[in-house]
């Protein structure tokens, strides 16, 4: 084998992503056929457009239907075979606009010839074709040509890199670019790692303010992949806007899972959800088929999928079937107020990794630590980076006992609004006033505890969130 063809296919060979892989064969193929036009396009799922770049004396876009067949590459895709024309000038009918005025930007008379892309279970994922006169077309696809060797290798290659997800061997997971989360073990964050799959989605529980956000983009950098991570709250959606983001009103093609195929697709706030589109949700996680709202469209998606929840309890005990199908691989985040042993530590790795900030001679005074241990953290970690934050900058500005004194109204002065059980002089009095103190400790206990959120402080209560904003507008409770 001559070399030059031996060292184009160690090249092709030591590809690891697909688009490494279309990169390399795309440029070697203009090596031979440097008058040609080369088109490179990728189907995200069957029945999608196809996203076409074609590469040539003009780099240029071109987006086709893969069942418009005003265009030769729609038979090539339904075939799932290659398909040669000598001619693309004369006898071939080509009424789609753009690729026809492509065929005429060509110099001279030109001719196609297109291979399909396929993974394992035979599905076209792809395309690969070129636009050259027939001369050269013909000198590509002799047996004995560099170019049917290039093509062979091209085609096995692609196929093992579509069964691994574009990747054949994947740096170790221990070589994260950042530190591990202290508050998750490695072996943890490791098995995570490992269990996401399609249609196994891991679920990251916790309050507001405990780092699930944060640790689900770390998995996604943990894994090491080059994929996309596409994020949605649900907590942020209506019920119908939750349907359109997540499986596409009329179609597809614009949803968060077609978005993420091949890639990661975080959904925060799964418990609040919908039930109206669990069964689309589930439909999802046993078929990898996503149907759109209106159930006229559909298309296959693999995808690695990452969930948070806030509350487990409550929605375990009214959706129980949803939440054991999607909480296979789970893992519990604690808030501080559970974790009191360990908030000295927790706040020392923080002023670690904040070192640059901290003013010389820097340290922390045994009442400080007192103060933030006894603090009961309504809002978790991120309060806590915040009230260090601000410490840190008083102390900067304005010396240490300045900072104590703002550090001490936070730590101390906050948590005055958990009410303690009433007085006597609390319980003096008709017992219309009585009872409607005890309501309004209660409120503002159960508001504390669910960090403000209405909508889950009055599913907790079993009230409707109009009758908690009359109760707590009655009662004078604002944040």
């Amino acid at each position: 084998m001559p070399e030059p063809v031996l060292s184009a296919i160690l090249e092709l060979l030591a590809c690891q992503q697909v688009d490494d892989l279309m990169a390399c064969f795309a440029a070697r193929v203009a090596m031979l056929a440097p008058y040609g036009s080369q088109i490179i396009g990728v189907i995200p799922f069957p029945g999608s457009e196809m996203a076409c770049r074609v590469t040539g004396e003009r780099t240029d876009t071109l987006h086709l239907s893969v069942d418009d067949f005003r265009h030769p590459l729609a038979q090539v895709i339904r075939s799932a075979k290659p398909a040669l024309w000598l001619s693309l000038n004369y006898g071939a009918r080509i009424e789609h606009p753009n690729f026809r005025e492509l065929v005429l930007r060509q110099n001279g008379e030109c001719g196609l010839y297109a291979i399909p892309l396929l993974e394992g279970q035979e599905r076209v994922w792809g395309i690969w074709a070129i636009l050259a006169p027939a001369t050269t077309l013909e000198a590509l696809l002799t047996v004995e040509s560099q170019f049917s060797s290039l093509l062979q290798v091209f085609l096995i290659r692609s196929r093992e890199l579509n069964k691994t997800g574009t990747r054949i061997e994947p740096a170790p997971c221990q070589q994260a670019a950042e530190p591990l989360p202290w508050r998750v073990s490695s072996e943890r964050v490791q098995h995570l790692v490992e269990a996401l799959s399609p249609g196994k989605p891991v679920l990251i529980v916790g309050e507001k303010g405990t780092g699930k956000t944060w640790l689900a983009h770390y998995l996604h950098r943990y894994s090491k992949g080059q994929a996309p991570l596409v994020n949605l709250d649900c907590a942020l959606l209506s019920e119908e806007w939750q349907g359109i983001k997540i499986f596409g009103e009329k179609n597809v093609s614009g949803s968060a899972l077609v978005k993420a195929h091949r890639g990661f697709l975080l959904l925060e706030n799964i418990d609040r959800l919908s039930p109206r589109w669990h069964g689309y949700f589930q439909h999802f996680l046993d078929t990898h088929e996503v149907l759109s709202t209106d159930g006229r469209d559909a298309g296959n998606v693999h995808l690695k999928l990452i969930l948070t929840s806030q509350d487990r309890e409550e929605w375990k005990r009214k959706h129980a079937g949803f939440y054991h199908r999607i909480a296979g691989s789970e893992i519990y985040l604690p808030p501080l107020r559970e974790q009191r042993q360990g908030i000295k530590s927790i706040v020392e790795r923080i002023l670690t990794e904040n070192h640059r900030d901290l003013p010389v001679n820097f340290y922390l005074a045994e009442e400080v630590v007192e103060s933030l241990v006894k603090y009961s953290y309504p809002g978790n970690i991120r309060e806590m980076e915040n009230i260090l934050r601000d410490y840190i900058f008083q102390v900067k500005s304005h010396g240490m006992a300045v900072g104590y004194r703002e550090l001490m109204e936070k730590t101390i002065g906050r948590p005055a609004r958990f009410f303690s059980p009433l007085s006597e002089s609390h319980d003096s009095g008709p017992l219309k006033k009585i009872l409607a103190r005890y309501e309004t400790i209660v409120l503002r206990q159960r508001l504390e505890k669910y960090n403000f959120d209405k909508e889950r402080t009055a599913a907790s209560l079993s009230i409707s969130r109009r009758s908690l904003d009359m109760k707590c507008k009655k009662s004078g409770i604002v944040r």
